[in-house]
C-alpha cells in the first residue's frame, strides 16, 4: 500500500510540472503539495529521494505565481537543511532550484549566483550518476548564458549557451525524456537568434511544434509558434509569420468543456489571449493591413476583460498602443495610454512586474506625446518615468527614459539638455553592461552634437556607436550607424567617407531585408552624386588655373569656354564619377519599385531624376520630377517636395523659360526657408542668379561720361531691402534661461548637485582645465559673444557672467537692427545702368605705345606658392606630437588624444605649432576640429596657401595702382615681400633673433642715439620717464610672489617650475597688464618669457617702443 502511495505521489509530480509547462501556478503548488505529504509520511528510500524534487517544483510553482522572493527563501531554506544532514541529492536539486528560479528576472547578482548553483549541481549529479537530473542542470546552465548573453550583449556566452545545450540535448536522448529534448532545442534555438542566425533558429523552432502538439503542451506549442512568427518576420517574411501567429493564437483556443471547467478558476495560465497578439499585429503591419491588426487587438482586448485576465489586458492595451501608432492614429493611442495607465495603477497590491508594465506604458505614451507634439505632457510623462525608474533602481529603465527626454530636448530646442540626457543614458547603459544600450545613447548623442552644429563630434560618435553594434553582431543597428554617419559626411562635405560608409549600410541591409537595402541604396546615389559633384568642381578649378598658366597674356575667353563648349570637345571632368551616380540612382529606383512604399518610391525618383540632370539627360529627369512631385505631395513629405520644385526650376531654365524658372525659384526658396535648409536656400538662389539679372533695354553707340569706349545696359536684379523701419524686439533668451544654462554647463563640469549664483565658480571648485571647457562650452551655448580670456576673474560667479552674456547679447541685437535699419529683409526687383565695354574698343588691358622717356611699370605675374610641402607639413607635426607624447611612432589618421595628448600637452602643442607656423591662425578647439595629423596637415596647408594668395592679392592691386599712373617712375618693391616665411628656416628660431627693445640700454642715456646726440623722439616728449628694468623686475617678482606663495623667488628661475600652474598663469598675465598698460602682452606670455627677468625686459622694451611711437605722432 505505501508504494502505491509513493508511486501515486510521483505522478502527481509529473503532473505539478506539466502545470508549470503550461504556467498554472496555483495549481501546480497544490498537487505538488500533496505529493510532499504523501512522501513524508511514506519515508523510505524512493520517497526521500523525492521529496527533494517536489520541494523544486513548489518553489517553481511560485515562481510562476510571481512569488520569486518566496521561491527563492524557500530554496535558500531547504538547501540548508540538505547540506546540514548531509544529503548530497537534496543539496544537489535545491541547486537546480536555484540556478532556475534565480536566472529570471531576479537581477544580475542572482544571476551569477545562478550560474555558480548550476555548476554545482552539475557536479554533484555526475557524482550521483543520474544523467536526467545533470541534463536539467546542464539546461539550467544554459538559460543563465543566454540571459548573460542578451543582457550585456555578449557573443561570447551565447556561444557557450549553444554548447552546453548541446550537451544537455545529448543527455536527454539518452535517457529518452522527449520534453527535455525539446526544451533543449528551444534554448539552441534562442541563442542562434540572438547570435544572428535566424534562418538556423526559425529551422529548429519549426521542428519542435509537431513535439509539443503530440506531446499536448500547448502553451510551449504556441510559444514555438510566437517565437516563429516574430523570427520570420525579422526574416522579412510577413505572410509567414502571420501564419505561425494565428497557429500560436489557435493553440490556446479553449473547446467549451475547457471553459466550463476553468470557470471561476484562478488557475487559468496567464496572458493565454496575448499569445501571438503581437507578432500577428506585426505581420499584419507589413503586409499593409492596419486595419486588421487594430481589429484583432481590439477584439483580443474585449475577450481578455470578459475572463478577468488582468495580465493579457494590460499586454493587449500596449500592444494596442503600438497598433495605433503604426496606423498613424495618434489620438486614439493617447487615449488607449490613459487607460492602460489606469488599469495598471488600479490593481492592488501592484508586483514588481506590474511596475515594469507601467514604465513601459509610460514609455509608450511619452513617445505618443512626442509625435503628436505635445511637448508639455510629454515632459510630465517622462518626468513619472524617471521617479518610477529611480525608485525601482532600475538602471536599464533609466537609460532607456534619458534617451527618450534627449529626444523631448530636441524638440525643445534645447541642445544642451540633449546632450546631456544622451551622456546620461550612455552612462546608465555603462553601468548595467548593455553594449547595445550605450550604442543607441551615442546615436543620440550625434544627433545632439549635430544640433549644436558640432558635426565633427557627431560624426566620431557614430563610428564608436558603429564599432559597438559590430562587436555584438547587431546587424541592423551597425545599418543605422552606417546611415547617420554618411548623412553628417554628407553635411560636412566629406564625401568619400559618406560614400564608404553609405555602401556598407547597404551591404548590410542586403542581408537583413531587401527593402531596408532599396532605402540604402537611394542614400549610396545621394552620396556619389554629392562626391561627382565635388570631383567636378575641383577638376573644373584645376583646369582652369592650367588654362590661365598656359594662356598668359592670350585674348582671355568668354564664360561660354567650358568644357560643354570647348572646340576639342574635351571631356567632361568628373565624367566617371557622374556615370556611376547615375547607375547607383537606377539600381535605387528598380529596388524601390517592387515595394508598395510611395514614400520610398518618391526618395528613388527623386535621386533617380538629380542623376538624370546632372548628367544631362533633362528628359528623363523631367519624367521622374512628373512622377515624383506628386507622391511627396500626397506624403506631406516636405523636404522632397521641395528639392522636386527646385528640379523643376533648373529644368526650366536649361530649356529657355526664364519666367518660369523664375518664378519657381521663388517659390522653392520659400519652402526651403520654411524647412530651415540653408543648403537648399542656396540652390534656389543661384537659380535666381543664373536667370536674373536679365538685359531689358540698351542705349548703345554713346560714350558714357565722356569715356569712349563704353555703352549703357539697362539691367534688372534681385535686392535685399529691410521690410519695415520698426526694428524687431530682442528674441534671445530671458535672463532666467541665461542663468539656467550657464548653472547646468558648471555643475556639469564642477560635479556637484547645487551651485549659489552668487558664489565664485573657482571657489566652487571650478579648476583650471575646467575652466578652459567652461569658456569655451560657453562660447559654443551663445555663439556671436566675445568672452575675454579674464573671463573667470572679471565675471567669476553665475549671475555676473549671465549678467554679461544677457548685455552681450543684446547690444549684438542692436547692431544687428541698426544695419539692416530694423523690420523684416525681403528681396526687391531693381533696375540699373551698368556701363559695358563697346565690342571691338580696345578694352582696359589695351596698352598705348609708351611715349617717348616715359615709363611704365610691370604688369603683375604672381609669384608660385613656395610654402613646404604637405609631406614636409606632416613630418614636423608628427615631429612635434612625439615629443610631447612620448612615443616612438604615430598613424597620420589617429586622433592625438587616443594617442596620449592630454589637456595640457594639447596646450602646449597648440603654442608650439603657432610658433613653427608664424601666421597661421590655430583656433581655440583646434583638437576637436583637427584631431590628427593628417587633418591638421590638410588644415595648415591650406592656410598657408591662403595667405599666400592674399598677399599676392594684395601685391596685384599695388601693381595695378602703380600702372594706372605709369607716367610715374616706378617704386621699388615693398620690403615685405622679401621677408622669408617662419617655416623656410627651421633651425633659426625666433628665440635666437635678438629683439628690437634689446639694442637701447636701460641707462639714462638710452633717448640718446648711437652718435650721442638727442633723438628726435627725445626732442618732442622728453627723455624716457618710465620703470626701469629693476623697478619693472621688483612688481613683476612681487605679482609672482603673491601667487605662487613662496617667500623668495630667483628672477632667472622659470615661474612654472616655481610653482605658477595654469590658472595662476591666467591670472598673473592680467595682473602685470593692469600693471604697465598701454603694451600688448601675447597669448603665450609664459612660453616665451619664462623667467622674471625676461619678462622685465620684455615689458621694459615695450615701454620704451611706445614712448618713440608716441613721439613720432
Amino acid at each position: 500500500m505505501q508504494d502505491d502511495d509513493v508511486r501515486r505521489a510521483i505522478a502527481m509530480l509529473e503532473s505539478a510540472a506539466r502545470h508549470i509547462d503550461e504556467e498554472e501556478g496555483d495549481e501546480a503548488e497544490r498537487v505538488a503539495g500533496n505529493a510532499l505529504e504523501i512522501l513524508r509520511a511514506a519515508a523510505d528510500g524512493e520517497a526521500g529521494s523525492s521529496i527533494a524534487e517536489s520541494l523544486r517544483l513548489i518553489a517553481s510553482a511560485r515562481a510562476v505565481r510571481g512569488d520569486r522572493q518566496g521561491a527563492l527563501k524557500l530554496v535558500a531554506e531547504e538547501l540548508a537543511a540538505f547540506r546540514s544532514s548531509n544529503n548530497h541529492r537534496g543539496e544537489a536539486v535545491m541547486l537546480l532550484a536555484l540556478a532556475e528560479i534565480g536566472n529570471s528576472r531576479c537581477g544580475s547578482k542572482k544571476r551569477e549566483e545562478a550560474l555558480e548553483a548550476a555548476r554545482q549541481a552539475i557536479s554533484l549529479f555526475q557524482q550521483l550518476g543520474d544523467r536526467r537530473m545533470e541534463a536539467l542542470a546542464q539546461l539550467a546552465l544554459a538559460h543563465v548564458h543566454v540571459q548573460k548573453g542578451t543582457k550585456g550583449e555578449l557573443l561570447s556566452e551565447l556561444e557557450s549557451a549553444v554548447k552546453v545545450a548541446s550537451t544537455a540535448l545529448t543527455q536527454f536522448l539518452e535517457v529518452g525524456d522527449r520534453n527535455g529534448e525539446g526544451k533543449a532545442v528551444h534554448t539552441i534555438a534562442v541563442a542562434l537568434f540572438f547570435q544572428g542566425n535566424v534562418d538556423g533558429a526559425v529551422k529548429r523552432a519549426g521542428q519542435l511544434v509537431p513535439l509539443w502538439r503530440e506531446l499536448g503542451c500547448r502553451r510551449l506549442e504556441a510559444l514555438e509558434q510566437a517565437c516563429v512568427s516574430e523570427w520570420e518576420l525579422r526574416r522579412h517574411q510577413p505572410q509567414e509569420a502571420l501564419k505561425a501567429a494565428q497557429a500560436a493564437m489557435d493553440a490556446l483556443a479553449q473547446n467549451p468543456q475547457e471553459a466550463e471547467a476553468e470557470e471561476g478558476s484562478a488557475t487559468r495560465p496567464a496572458r493565454r489571449s496575448t499569445t501571438g497578439l503581437v507578432q500577428a499585429a506585426n505581420a499584419y503591419f507589413k503586409l499593409g493591413k492596419s486595419q486588421e491588426a487594430l481589429l484583432l487587438a481590439e477584439d483580443r482586448l474585449a475577450q481578455a476583460r470578459q475572463d478577468g485576465d488582468f495580465d493579457s489586458e494590460i499586454l493587449v492595451q500596449m500592444a494596442l498602443i503600438s497598433a495605433y501608432l503604426v496606423a498613424d492614429k495618434v489620438n486614439e493611442a493617447v487615449q488607449a495610454s490613459a487607460e492602460a495607465l489606469q488599469t495598471i495603477r488600479r490593481q492592488d497590491p501592484q508586483t514588481r512586474l506590474h511596475r515594469r508594465w507601467e514604465a513601459e506604458v509610460l514609455q509608450l505614451t511619452a513617445k505618443v506625446h512626442l509625435l503628436k507634439q505635445n511637448l508639455q505632457q510629454a515632459e510630465q510623462v517622462i518626468q513619472e518615468a524617471l521617479q518610477l525608474a529611480e525608485r525601482e533602481k532600475d538602471r536599464k529603465g533609466l537609460a532607456s527614459v534619458w534617451l527618450m527626454h534627449s529626444s523631448l530636448s530636441l524638440s525643445k530646442k534645447e541642445h544642451r539638455m540633449a546632450l546631456k540626457s544622451a551622456m546620461r543614458s550612455r552612462d546608465f547603459s555603462r553601468k548595467f553592461g548593455s553594449r547595445k544600450g550605450e550604442a543607441l545613447a551615442l546615436l543620440a548623442l550625434c544627433s545632439a552634437h549635430c544640433s549644436r552644429g558640432e558635426l565633427k563630434r557627431g560624426a566620431a560618435v557614430t563610428v564608436e556607436a558603429q564599432r559597438i553594434f559590430n562587436a555584438i553582431g547587431d546587424r541592423a543597428g551597425e545599418a543605422e550607424a552606417l546611415r547617420i554617419q554618411a548623412e553628417v559626411r554628407m553635411v560636412l562635405q566629406d564625401f568619400p567617407r559618406a560614400v564608404a560608409a553609405a555602401r556598407r549600410g547597404r551591404e548590410l541591409q542586403r542581408e537583413i531585408c531587401r527593402k531596408s537595402e532599396a532605402w540604402a541604396a537611394v542614400q549610396v546615389a545621394q552620396a556619389l552624386l554629392h562626391a561627382a559633384m565635388a570631383e567636378e568642381k575641383q577638376e573644373m578649378e584645376r583646369r582652369r588655373k592650367a588654362k590661365e598658366q598656359g594662356t598668359a597674356g592670350a585674348h582671355e575667353e568668354g564664360p561660354g569656354a567650358d568644357w560643354f563648349a570647348d572646340e576639342d570637345q574635351q571631356e567632361r571632368p568628373a565624367k566617371a564619377a557622374y556615370d556611376r551616380a547615375l547607375q547607383a540612382a537606377k539600381d535605387a529606383l528598380s529596388l524601390a519599385r517592387p515595394w508598395e512604399d510611395e514614400s520610398l518610391l518618391c526618395r528613388g525618383l527623386l535621386a533617380s531624376a538629380g542623376a538624370h540632370y546632372l548628367c544631362l539627360e533633362p528628359e528623363a529627369a523631367a519624367r521622374s520630377v512628373d512622377e515624383g512631385l506628386p507622391l511627396a505631395q500626397r506624403h506631406r513629405d516636405a523636404s522632397a517636395e521641395a528639392n522636386f520644385c527646385l528640379l523643376q526650376a533648373q529644368l526650366a531654365y536649361s530649356h529657355n523659360r526664364p519666367q518660369e524658372a523664375r518664378d519657381l525659384a521663388h517659390r522653392t526658396s520659400e519652402m526651403f526657408a520654411a524647412l530651415q535648409d540653408g543648403r537648399g536656400q542656396e540652390a534656389a538662389k543661384e537659380v535666381l542668379e543664373r536667370v536674373t539679372p536679365k538685359s531689358s533695354s540698351a542705349r548703345r553707340g554713346s560714350p558714357v561720361g565722356g569715356e569712349p569706349g563704353y555703352e549703357e545696359v539697362e539691367e534688372e536684379y534681385w535686392e535685399e531691402v529691410g521690410g519695415s523701419a520698426d526694428p524687431e524686439p530682442f528674441n534671445g533668451p530671458s535672463k532666467d534661461v541665461l542663468s539656467a544654462t550657464v548653472t547646468d554647463v558648471a555643475l556639469s563640469l564642477i560635479g556637484v548637485e547645487s551651485l549659489d549664483a552668487d558664489e565664485p565658480l573657482m571657489d566652487a571648485g571650478l579648476d583650471s582645465l575646467a575652466a578652459v571647457e567652461f569658456q569655451n562650452t560657453l562660447s559654443k551655448e551663445f555663439n556671436g559673444v566675445s568672452l575675454p580670456s579674464t573671463l573667470m576673474f572679471d565675471f567669476p560667479s553665475v549671475k555676473l557672467l549671465s549678467d554679461f552674456i544677457d548685455g552681450s547679447l543684446r547690444e549684438s541685437h542692436s547692431q544687428q537692427q541698426a544695419l539692416r535699419g530694423g523690420g523684416q529683409v525681403k528681396q526687391v526687383r531693381r533696375t540699373r545702368i551698368r556701363k559695358v565695354p563697346v565690342p571691338g574698343y580696345p578694352g582696359p588691358g589695351y596698352q598705348a605705345p609708351l611715349r617717348q622717356g616715359s615709363t611704365r611699370a610691370e604688369v603683375f605675374i604672381p609669384e608660385p606658392y613656395k610654402g613646404p610641402a604637405k609631406d614636409v607639413l606632416s613630418a614636423t607635426v608628427t615631429d612635434v606630437a612625439l615629443s610631447l607624447i612620448g612615443v616612438e611612432s604615430l598613424d597620420a589618421d589617429e586622433p592625438l588624444m587616443d594617442a596620449g595628448l592630454d589637456s595640457l600637452a594639447a596646450v602646449e602643442f597648440q603654442n608650439t605649432l603657432s610658433k613653427e607656423f608664424n601666421g597661421v591662425s590655430l583656433p581655440s578647439t583646434l583638437m576637436f576640429d583637427f584631431p590628427s595629423v593628417k587633418l591638421l596637415s590638410d588644415f595648415i596647408d591650406g592656410s598657408l596657401r591662403e595667405s599666400h594668395s592674399q598677399q599676392q592679392a594684395l601685391r596685384g592691386q599695388q601693381a595695378q595702382e602703380s600702372q594706372a599712373s605709369w607716367s610715374r617712375a616706378p617704386t621699388s618693391e615693398p620690403s615685405w615681400t622679401n621677408r622669408e616665411p617662419s617655416w623656410t628656416n627651421r633651425e633659426s628660431s625666433s628665440t635666437n633673433r635678438e629683439p628690437s627693445w634689446t639694442s637701447a640700454s636701460s641707462t639714462p642715456g638710452h633717448e640718446h642715439g648711437a652718435s650721442g646726440r638727442p633723438s628726435t623722439v627725445a626732442a618732442v616728449l622728453g627723455p624716457y620717464k618710465g620703470p626701469t628694468v629693476e623697478q619693472i623686475t621688483d612688481m613683476v617678482k612681487e605679482t609672482a610672489l603673491s601667487l605662487i606663495g613662496v617667500e623668495s623667488l630667483d628672477a632667472d628661475e622659470p615661474l612654472m617650475d616655481a610653482g605658477l600652474d595654469s590658472l595662476a598663469a591666467v591670472e598673473f598675465q592680467s595682473a602685470v597688464s593692469k600693471d604697465f598698460k598701454g603694451i600688448e602682452l601675447p597669448s603665450t606670455l609664459m612660453f616665451d618669457f619664462p623667467s622674471v627677468t625676461q619678462l622685465a625686459q620684455l615689458i621694459s622694451g615695450a615701454l620704451h617702443e611706445a614712448h618713440e611711437n608716441q613721439g613720432r605722432k
